[in-house]
């Protein structure tokens, strides 16, 4: 109950701060299967979106984002995969100018894109992709913030469902008989690098 009531005025003693924030992404993928192992060259792209930072004390503050994210790698061609991503960071002052956080981050896949959209939506079909971020935000003035994000995706971004007619394997022996790509040991996991700036409303 102590502890509850102490959050409670915690939360009501806060401040808060609203902003922008957009910038660049750097993103790959990691890719495992039965066969191979191997990362995707990194593609650049950009985020745009919202933040909010909540001061807890003048030491340590919470921040959540709504951000639209690129994200995807680059092989023989480029594949986009769009995320409406929600960053949940908790953030200590290590200087009153420098941060440092670390959190959640929740992505929804919006849509991919790249040369082949039907194989990509067929491939790239699981809408969810959780993650963890670690962060660094440098305040340059009462408006301005610049700041450095590496985020690591937890999920298979490859669909259950995902059925590729001309890969089939078999499960025990790796011969082609089955199209389904989970079955076969496909593993695809996004990772980005994220430099922003940010502007407090």
């Amino acid at each position: 109950l102590t502890g509850m009531l102490l959050c409670m005025s915690a939360v009501a003693n806060a401040q808060f701060k609203y902003g922008l924030k957009a910038g660049l992404n750097v993103s790959r993928i990691h890719h495992k299967s039965r066969w191979d192992e191997r990362v995707f060259s990194f593609m650049p792209s950009a985020h745009v979106g919202l933040y909010t930072n909540m001061d807890i004390t003048q030491k340590f503050f919470l921040s959540s984002e709504f951000l639209i994210s690129d994200k995807g790698f680059k092989n023989e061609n480029s594949v986009h995969l769009l995320y409406a991503s929600i960053p949940v960071m908790a953030n200590f002052r290590i200087s009153k100018e420098l941060a440092m956080g670390c959190g959640p981050e929740l992505g929804i896949l919006i849509t991919p894109m790249g040369k082949d959209h039907e194989y990509l939506k067929e491939v790239y079909s699981n809408r969810l992709d959780v993650g963890g971020a670690i962060s660094f935000q440098y305040t340059i003035s009462r408006s301005l913030s610049l700041g450095l994000r590496w985020v690591k995706g937890f999920s298979n971004i490859i669909g259950k469902e995902a059925n590729i007619p001309f890969y089939r394997f078999d499960e025990h022996t790796g011969i082609l008989l089955s199209s389904d790509l989970r079955t076969a040991g496909f593993v695809q996991k996004n990772e980005s690098f994220q430099l922003s700036i940010g502007y407090s409303l």
